[in-house]
């Protein structure tokens, strides 16, 4: 399995090039917009906001920070949804896929090394969050660490639901078809959260003018509390589906008789 790591890791060198560029960025950008809270252009903006007569305007300073925050330390995290895509790519152009079954390793352990090597990338996107987080947190108080990081595990089990449905789809219809696999995860999810939220979107259509921004409002006010306090069971829901899609995957692989 280690000979596979090593070798995917030479695929997607390039892709890690990009990574690092946006680790980069992200982390430039997150200092340059605390700064600029405190004494830049942002600053000059929530004054305006604090010193205004609606009292709606001073409430949301915090809510748009961190808003703007969370965006930015979702990158590296976002890194990883097309990795198994790429993979897939990569092993397509270089004919992989017909000496792959003549490797003195069982198909389990085949499979097993993509889930690895996602596993991996997403543990790395969690570390350098973690820091970014640490970073930002010692330069103001409105990005809470432990709420804030949720945030960050909830993202990371939607890209881990989304790149077992990838994974699943690669294997089955071949390397082509792993980006439809994403597509497929993303719209299950949405179509999850809007048959959960029904009664939500249905009032929220039905309002208008300040009643429906007051709804909104208080929606993404309630996704942002559900996520920064119970973020953490999103990722633990995707873990059985990463199970079921990896067992899925080896029968998939067994029915191509290695071939896949």
């Amino acid at each position: 399995m280690r000979g596979l790591l090593l070798k995917d890791y030479y695929c997607l060198k390039r892709k890690l090039f990009v990574w690092g560029v946006t680790i980069f960025a992200t982390t430039a950008v997150c200092v340059m917009f605390m700064i600029s809270t405190k004494t830049g252009n942002v600053a000059v903006l929530y004054e305006k906001m604090a010193n205004s007569e609606d009292s709606m305007d001073a409430a949301m300073i915090p809510f748009l920070t961190r808003i703007v925050l969370t965006l930015f330390l979702l990158l590296p995290v976002a890194a990883s949804f097309d990795l198994i895509q790429y993979v897939f790519t990569d092993d397509k152009t270089a004919s992989f896929y017909k000496v792959a079954s003549s490797l003195p390793l069982s198909r389990f352990k085949r499979v097993g090394e993509r889930y690895v090597l996602l596993g991996i990338v997403i543990a790395v996107s969690f570390a350098i969050d973690a820091v970014l987080l640490a970073l930002v947190k010692a330069t103001s108080d409105l990005m809470p660490f432990l709420d804030s990081f949720q945030i960050v595990l909830a993202f990371g089990g939607v890209s881990l639901f989304c790149a077992t449905i990838a994974l699943v789809f690669g294997y089955r219809f071949g390397a082509d078809a792993a980006i439809w696999g994403n597509l497929a995860g993303a719209v299950i999810l949405i179509a999850a959260v809007v048959i959960r939220n029904f009664s939500f979107f249905k009032e929220q259509f039905s309002l208008e003018g300040d009643e429906s921004a007051i709804c909104m409002l208080k929606g993404f006010t309630g996704a942002a509390d559900f996520l920064e306090h119970k973020g953490v069971f999103v990722l633990l829901a995707a873990l059985p589906v990463a199970g079921a899609g990896y067992l899925l995957s080896v029968w998939i692989m067994g029915r191509k008789r290695g071939v896949a």
